[in-house]
């Protein structure tokens, strides 16, 4: 079977699979009083995958060990991850999916069939919180076809534990070897990488030895996009600021290479970016906008320039020159510039609205992506918010609109379920960590402790709220919150560290809607 990175469907899977309905004729000639488990099968390919087996090896070798054990796995209960790490969980949604289904009121999974448990994780805590919850929780068990366990529970434990610490081994040491070879790649002039807006890469030739297949790519202009870099290069320096290309991008529907909206600072990163006259620039952990770092490889390469030596050297002087003028007056972050920071948003885009000098201005717009500015003084958004606390809710110069939501407490009802779930998670955690020998006893006990307080007060308000359902009841708790926060957003001596606190306990989210002059505050 092919080595090559193909994301295949379900249906093209078990095209290539007669086995599968051999399967199904296996199920349906079996006794009616032999018990039938109900499987998933997960598959996971990543990028190393010469080193692997191929989906369509994973489900051969899953469905022989069902046919072999008496498991029917439907075709809704193939979960196929293509060209993703086994490293995060949560950034496999194929993965997600099939616990959210397994771990459903219907029970439709029995078994989770993977070829071998570094398919299922290759972290320790993502395997072992997992599985823990699935096995425990929800009664499911995970079987890795090729790497069956000794019946001794004891002896199983240790052999899955071994197995997923060389996972995890296996992973870290990839990930080694895959920076080494980059850096190879970079002094060797090769572009590592998905390809730059303007460039796409096509597959040069196919290299076959004992180790199996090596794909070689090589890098082409893509005329459609590089006309777009043309322009971008030709109108900063004619004169245009990157704000107004930025604007301009945006205004005619032209998208970047993840098909999106252009921000400056997208347009900043093209300007500087040597890859347009055929140079490949490389430094471990990222550029991170640092363009002159003495650690930066950068060579020469075989793949063809967009934009010519004059008009790069053009760009440059300019970019520099604003620099000198312009550097050293850039702001610098501050973390909490202003006690409503992060609360604001722009009703037009729904980015946050921050703080910019003596006033409030959306992000979008700022760097291009809102056609809308929503700038407005600081000290107005402070006096209506303030009155509007200290007068329970009436109405301002600027309108403030209380929500709807304010006065359900669903949202927060759900929220305290979903933190009594994790800490019965938690609990299973520490336990296991015990258990392995990772905690003392004493470790154990403190933790213990401390997660049962956290679940009795959670409990309680949980009660509370569910108790508490009447409206008036929950704007007197607003009121309440209000006139607590008066007193402290009002007083000169407190820092907007702390205000922001209070804020973030106090109010979801407030909205500016621009065209109305009004602000509309939802109170959590």
């Amino acid at each position: 079977m092919s080595n090559n990175l193909e994301i295949l469907t379900v249906d093209q899977l078990l095209n290539n699979l007669p086995i599968y309905k051999d399967l199904i004729h296996h199920i349906n000639a079996l006794d009616s009083n032999i018990k039938v488990k109900i499987g998933a099968a997960y598959l996971r390919v990543s990028t190393d995958m010469q080193t692997e087996f191929s989906p369509e090896a994973q489900l051969e070798d899953i469905i022989k060990y069902c046919i072999q054990n008496n498991i029917m796995i439907p075709k809704e209960n193939i979960f196929l991850e293509a060209g993703i790490s086994g490293t995060r969980a949560d950034k496999r949604p194929a993965f997600q999916n099939m616990v959210i289904k397994a771990e459903s009121k219907e029970k439709p999974i029995d078994i989770i069939l993977v070829h071998k448990f570094d398919r299922f994780a290759r972290n320790r805590e993502d395997s072992i919180i997992y599985k823990s919850r699935l096995r425990k929780k929800y009664g499911v068990e995970i079987v890795a076809v090729k790497e069956i366990l000794p019946e001794d529970k004891k002896l199983a434990m240790m052999v899955e534990s071994n197995l997923e610490t060389w996972g995890e081994f296996y992973s870290m040491n990839l990930s080694d070897e895959a920076k080494k070879g980059q850096r190879k790649k970079a002094e060797r002039g090769e572009h590592s990488g998905r390809p730059p807006l303007g460039y796409e890469k096509i597959v040069k030739e196919i290299r076959r030895d004992k180790n199996g297949e090596k794909i070689i790519r090589e890098m082409i202009i893509k005329e459609d996009e590089a006309k777009i870099v043309k322009m971008i290069f030709q109108k900063f320096v004619d004169g245009e600021s990157q704000m107004n290309i930025t604007r301009y991008l945006n205004s005619i529907g032209i998208k970047t290479k993840n098909n999106g909206k252009f921000s400056d600072r997208a347009v900043n990163w093209i300007l500087n970016n040597p890859v347009y006259i055929g140079y490949n620039r490389w430094t471990e952990g990222g550029m991170q906008r640092n363009w002159h770092n003495p650690d930066t490889i950068s060579k020469k390469c075989d793949f063809p320039a967009i934009i010519d030596d004059d008009l790069w050297e053009r760009t440059q002087k300019k970019l520099n020159d604003m620099n000198k003028i312009y550097g050293n007056k850039r702001k610098k972050t501050v973390k909490h510039e202003h006690w409503l920071r992060g609360l604001i948003r722009c009703d037009s885009c729904g980015e946050l609205i921050v703080k910019n000098s003596d006033s409030f201005q959306c992000t979008g717009y700022t760097h291009g992506r809102c056609n809308i500015s929503h700038s407005i003084k600081v000290k107005y958004v402070e006096n209506a918010i303030l009155e509007q606390i200290k007068n329970d809710f009436e109405n301002k110069p600027i309108n403030i609109e209380i929500s709807s939501t304010a006065f359900s407490n669903d949202s927060e009802i759900n929220i305290l379920t979903t933190q009594l779930e994790q800490i019965e998670l938690k609990e299973k955690r520490i336990k296991i960590a015990y258990e392995n020998g990772v905690d003392t006893i004493e470790e154990y006990k403190e933790n213990k402790e401390r997660l049962q307080l956290e679940k009795q007060k959670l409990s309680e308000k949980l009660q509370e709220l569910s108790a508490t359902k009447d409206i008036e009841i929950v704007r007197n708790k607003i009121f309440k919150k209000c006139k607590d926060a008066y007193d402290i957003l009002t007083d000169d001596e407190i820092s907007d560290f702390d205000k922001s606190l209070i804020t973030h306990q106090l109010f979801e989210k407030i909205i500016f809607k621009k065209s109305e002059h009004k602000l509309v505050i939802y109170y959590k």
